[in-house]
């Protein structure tokens, strides 16, 4: 539940909401503290120094529920080793698998299950003859990388795909163009794939989807682009 917004607020309360035993002390109740989590539901209470009951209205112990982002669409040619490899879509120095800036984000966070974290990439990796020549373009139609495993297993939980704006709905992969099954939670990455492994054309379907993603993409650069799971 969400703590009144205003009146009379008791201590009692505070520990039906975050936990905690008796006797009950406001310093246990410190933003990011083993009873209070550091969310935008709990902004208004102090990590440290003075601490007050009025610090916890309108707060919550459940996190709150975020499952879109926004990114403007760039794209860069990149070189890892000997080979140049073109992104497009958002993804930074930190990125994996990019190693470079592409486009921008204006709205990087997400949160689902009572857990929250960054979204560090969107971005599909072209080979050389996209956009003429599809059926050479990549490992995977899109790529969405989180900053941590947690959210990205958070968000995946009964859920089947996202929303592109001025694309549509895709769903993620759960097989590659070979029919394999894609283990993504606690596979390792933080990676949710949308299309993987349909090299040479392998797969009509996920070969549509690269069309897809490619056409939208390379019709995005410079837009501002909102992705939605659900």
């Amino acid at each position: 539940m969400t703590l009144p917004s205003s009146g009379a607020l008791s201590l009692n309360s505070i520990q039906g909401e975050f936990g905690g035993s008796n006797p009950i002390g406001l310093n246990e109740y410190y933003r990011g503290g083993s009873l209070v989590p550091n969310h935008s539901n709990t902004s208004s209470i102090p990590t440290s120094g003075v601490i007050d009951v009025q610090d916890f209205y309108g707060t919550s112990a459940t996190s709150p529920l975020d499952l879109s982002y926004t990114i403007t669409v760039g794209t860069a040619t990149i070189t890892q080793g000997k080979f140049a490899y073109t992104f497009s879509g958002y993804a930074n120095s930190s990125t994996p698998g990019v190693l470079g800036n592409v486009g921008s984000i204006s709205d990087n966070s997400v949160a689902s299950g009572g857990t929250s974290g960054t979204i560090i990439g969107s971005w599909t990796q072209h080979y050389s003859g996209w956009p003429s020549n599809i059926t050479v373009v990549g490992i995977s139609a899109h790529v969405i990388t989180f900053n941590n495993t947690t959210t990205r297993d958070a968000i995946l939980t009964g859920r089947s795909g996202a929303n592109f704006s001025g694309l549509g709905n895709e769903s993620w992969a759960t097989v590659n163009g070979l029919g394999n099954a894609i283990n993504q939670v606690g596979d390792g990455n933080q990676n949710i794939f949308f299309g993987i492994g349909f090299g040479g054309g392998t797969n009509s379907t996920e070969l549509a989807r690269i069309t897809r993603f490619a056409q939208w993409l390379n019709g995005s650069v410079g837009v501002s682009r909102t992705i939605t799971f659900y």
